[in-house]
């Protein structure tokens, strides 16, 4: 069984389990969890500069994520827009 939270906090539930054919409710397992968020920080954390970039040129900077916890931190890149 695999647990994905999606919110901050702590989750109090109950699986249960039915037996097609034999009755529902046949068995329930508690699941308790705690989810917090992983400790993460980007370097280099002031900023960026590019310098001057001429006009539908492309420039390329390097950032780095660093995970300080132990909880496996999820991230993904959102494509810029072309109005941003």
């Amino acid at each position: 069984m695999k647990f994905t939270p999606k919110r901050q906090g702590k989750y109090d539930m109950v699986l249960v389990v039915n037996i097609n054919g034999v009755g529902d409710d046949m068995l329930s397992i508690p699941i308790t969890a705690h989810s917090k968020p992983p400790k993460v920080r980007i370097e280099p954390k002031e900023e960026l500069d590019f310098g001057k970039v001429f006009l539908d040129f492309e420039e390329e900077e390097t950032i780095e994520l660093i995970n300080d916890s132990n909880l496996k931190a999820k991230f993904k890149i959102t494509p810029q827009t072309r109005e941003t």
